[in-house]
């Protein structure tokens, strides 16, 4: 793939965009602030209090969007003491989000990804500022500097359709101010645990403002290796994001982003033996947090990249161009049997460079008819050298990815309470695969695939009062066929699809709002992973599975001060015709021995049947200054690791509070918070091999005190 032809394009698009400025600087119209031609991606309350989100592409309140959207902001993560990626589970039922090595997986009403390894994105899919995130390894990130989050569930086929099979999670970060603001937020806990970032913004001139933001954060890990005496379960995330936000007249802006981030994260890769290991004698501590390896595992995660996105209004309707390039690296060092053996040492390199462009057309002006167009194109090279014990290359793969996309949707008001949405999204791309070992005589091959896929959504609203609706929805979802990254000439899996339906009910009067959402799923050739004998990952397709639940979401201001929040989601999930899945038996002293088996009616993997969270916000003026009280609870009934159903996680709760006292009011802040407090033990990943069955433990109790000023 040549990367200089996409430099070429986004230059091409910023001079394009250029020409239109000076015209557009004498535009008689100008349209209203909060619609200008950059869209917040965030949400916000709007005039009358309502949470206005973009998961349409558009501002809207969120009762007014027929499907199911959770909105936080940067604040409301703050006061539920949700600091990084991987707890974002604890805010939206339905959601579960397990990690396999370093790489981060989201599973959101039962679908959900196994895979891991170089080209295999997520069908979850991640925005950061709009822009794709295409690798699962820089979805462990740490939530510095939020503006919003918004998780979208169901299929975003239409206009988030890459790969967004099971919804989507639009990430929006701090944004450039006209005026000068900023803050400075630091935290010091147990295991050594510290942390500080802030942001500064303002402008530089009347049309062009800044703003630049930064993180760091270590801890010294929670685990500990007894043959060594060594540190594990460590984390150091160290990042910074810096914008350029220049908007030349009302109709017109350019906002330029550049980033560059570098995560350790050993906590998934400090993985030990449940019981027993396949090496004879092996040490396995009856300490869950304790390890007995050869070696201290390790992830490391870098990169970075820079976006230009465009936007001018042309009175009638707005051209948006969103250009991004990005690179990133992935170095993982695991021990393949979990114990002190040197002979099963597994090194895998995964270098991935991205170029994204899209352009979108949409109305400017509100009425009846609201519409959007766009196109899309994503091309993507990765290199996954994968070697076992240094030496000895297992597999050097080779992927590229040249995908495109059309897309349009438009929603028309039938009456002055109903509307009808309708959109497709055409996708079509060709991967190609290189693959190459020298185990024995050096070997090559190489394989290519197609595919492409429409991708509709059809929705009803109806507005029972100017306070509620009702909606109903059916969309279609895509994921790409895939190759192996791991396995020496393997064969692609083929693409998977889902057909979505849901029915639901949203309210928005005053202090309370409240979602109900039912849905039900026909999902087919689902793409799962498993393990070779080797210990070496590979791709089948199961044949098709059905979901249907219901998703609840309760928030009232029950006093002044005093809010409170119910949450939950039931989940039905099972495979429907699987007669071909892995199956691992225990051998005792042998680790496991693998089958093939029927695990049709099993329920999905990685799966809660009951999901739920509760949440109170409390806070009292204190002479000049401000107290304030928050807890949250959250309840996972349990699911499998794997297809056969043997391998569970128990059902475990979590408790997280913080208290914080403001001698202001306002712009200073120290607080004591406290997570897991009630200590559960519960994995934050599994892995099920020949070698053994082991886990990565979460982390225990933590706890610690925090200062923040804003200005």
């Amino acid at each position: 793939m040549q990367f200089s032809a996409h430099r070429r394009l986004l230059a091409s698009t910023a001079l394009a965009f250029a020409v239109m400025m000076p015209g557009a600087a004498h535009a008689q119209n100008a349209r209203p602030a909060e619609q200008d031609g950059t869209v917040a991606d965030s949400p916000a309350a709007s005039n009358d209090g309502e949470i206005i989100v973009t998961a349409q592409r558009r501002e809207e309140k969120l009762k007014d969007v027929p499907i199911s959207v959770t909105a936080v902001t940067g604040d409301q993560l703050a006061q539920s003491g949700v600091t990084g990626s991987r707890e974002l589970a604890l805010l939206a039922p339905g959601v579960n989000i397990n990690t396999t090595g370093a790489a981060a997986q989201a599973t959101v009403r039962g679908v959900g990804n196994t895979v891991v390894g170089g080209n295999s994105e997520s069908p979850v899919a991640l925005y950061i500022d709009g822009v794709y995130v295409a690798g699962q390894y820089f979805a462990v990130f740490d939530l510095a500097n939020i503006d919003s989050i918004q998780v979208l569930k169901g299929p975003q086929g239409t206009l988030f359709g890459r790969n967004a099979t099971g919804g989507a999670i639009l990430v929006t970060t701090s944004r450039p101010q006209n005026y000068f603001t900023g803050s400075l937020t630091t935290s010091y806990g147990n295991f050594n645990d510290y942390r500080i970032g802030g942001f500064i913004s303002g402008p530089i001139t009347e049309s062009l403002s800044f703003d630049v933001a930064a993180n760091y954060h270590k801890n010294d890990g929670y685990a500990r290796d007894v043959l060594r005496n060594t540190k594990l379960a460590t984390y150091e995330d160290k990042s910074v994001r810096a914008k350029l936000l220049f908007k030349p007249d009302d109709a017109t802006s350019v906002m330029l982003i550049g980033d560059y981030g570098r995560i350790r994260d050993e906590t998934a890769v400090a993985i030990r033996p449940i019981a027993t290991s396949s090496t004879p004698g092996a040490l396995v501590p009856t300490n869950p947090r304790e390890l007995a390896l050869s070696f201290d595992p390790y992830a490391i995660t870098e990169g970075g990249g820079v976006s230009l996105e465009i936007s001018h209004d042309f009175d009638a309707f707005t051209v948006k161009s969103l250009s991004a390039y990005r690179q990133t690296k992935n170095y993982s060092l695991t021990d393949q049997d979990r114990v002190a053996n040197p002979i099963s040492r597994i090194d895998t390199t995964i270098r991935d460079n991205y170029f994204t462009q899209e352009v979108t057309v949409s109305n400017s002006k509100p009425g009846r008819f609201q519409w959007i167009a766009g196109a899309f194109y994503y091309g993507d090279t990765v290199e996954n050298p994968t070697y076992s014990n240094v030496t000895t290359l297992l597999n050097n793969a080779r992927l590229q990815v040249n995908a495109y996309a059309l897309f349009g949707e438009g929603t028309y008001a039938l009456t002055d309470a109903l509307k009808l949405t309708a959109g497709i999204r055409y996708s079509t791309e060709e991967r190609t695969f290189l693959s190459r070992r020298s185990t024995g005589a050096v070997q090559s091959t190489f394989q290519s695939l197609n595919a492409d896929a429409w991708t509709p959504r059809l929705s009803l609203i109806y507005a029972i009062n100017p306070a509620s609706n009702v909606y109903a929805t059916y969309s279609k979802g895509f994921k790409s066929g895939l190759f192996p990254a791991a396995t020496f000439n393997a064969p692609a899996v083929k693409p998977e699809t889902l057909n979505s339906y849901e029915v639901g009910y949203k309210l928005s009067s005053g202090p309370t709002s409240f979602t109900l959402a039912g849905y039900y799923y026909d999902y087919k050739e689902l793409q799962v992973t498993t393990r070779t004998p080797a210990g070496l990952q590979t791709l089948l397709n199961a044949a098709s599975a059905e979901i249907y639940g219901v998703d609840a979401d309760l928030s009232v201001r029950v006093a002044e001060g005093l809010k409170l929040r119910l949450a939950g989601a039931y989940t039905h999930s099972k495979y429907k015709d699987f007669t071909s899945a892995p199956f691992f038996t225990p051998v005792p002293g042998a680790g496991n021995t693998t089958s093939v088996g029927d695990a049709t009616g099993n329920p999905l993997v990685r799966t809660p049947k009951w999901t739920a969270t509760a949440g109170v916000r409390y806070e009292t003026a204190v002479g000049s200054g401000k107290v304030d009280f928050s807890a949250d609870y959250y309840y996972n009934s349990g699911f499998s690791w794997t297809f056969d159903n043997r391998y569970r996680e128990a059902s475990y709760s979590l408790v997280n509070a913080q208290l914080g006292w403001s001698p202001d009011g306002k712009n200073f802040r120290l607080s004591v918070f406290g997570k897991n407090l009630t200590n559960e033990l519960y994995s934050m990943g599994t892995s099920v091999t020949t070698f053994a069955t082991a886990a990565a433990y979460a982390p225990p109790r933590s706890y610690g005190v925090a200062a923040s000023f804003k200005f």
